[in-house]
């Protein structure tokens, strides 16, 4: 098989288990991604979907050990950072979520990312919370998400006790 239909074969198993997980079939899901791995085993992508759907389905150690593996391959690798990110904020480990977060934005600045940055920072740092989501805001001005962050880190700024 040439490389040309190798690559257009993994990228349909990770399009078919796109389908599968956003049905809630996390198992089905990553078997298929598993099967492009097989196929493209140096590609980070078809990594950080595997620990996003084993993330969705609460394999958390799974999920950190594929990410993991996806840095390995591609430590430049925005979505695997973010990914990783997200993982340690569902363990509600939020400085460890915030590296992540910021890893992701040296790489390619994103207002999402910025988002998801300042909300974890909530939790241990107001100032730097707002600061990320004025940094959000200049991306996609009027974003609601980082507006309400933005006015929940200035009023823990004030009154630190909420």
């Amino acid at each position: 098989m040439d490389d040309a239909t190798t690559n257009r074969i993994a990228k349909r198993y990770i399009l078919d288990a796109w389908n599968l997980a956003e049905q809630g079939d996390y198992a089905r899901a990553v078997r298929l991604v598993d099967r492009a791995l097989k196929l493209r085993p140096t590609w980070s992508k078809p990594w950080v979907v595997k620990g996003h759907f084993l993330r969705e389905a609460k394999r958390f150690d799974e999920s950190e050990a594929v990410l993991r593996k996806a840095l390995g391959i591609k430590c430049a690798d925005h979505y695997a950072w973010t990914e990783l990110g997200l993982l340690f904020r569902d363990r509600e480990l939020f400085q460890k979520a915030a590296f992540c977060f910021r890893r992701s934005l040296e790489i390619r600045p994103d207002f999402n990312v910025y988002t998801l940055l300042a909300n974890v920072e909530l939790t241990f740092d107001p100032a730097s919370a707002v600061a990320n989501a004025e940094k959000a805001l200049k991306l996609k001005p009027g974003w609601h998400e980082a507006i309400r962050i933005r006015d929940s880190g200035k009023r823990l700024m004030r009154d630190p006790r909420q």
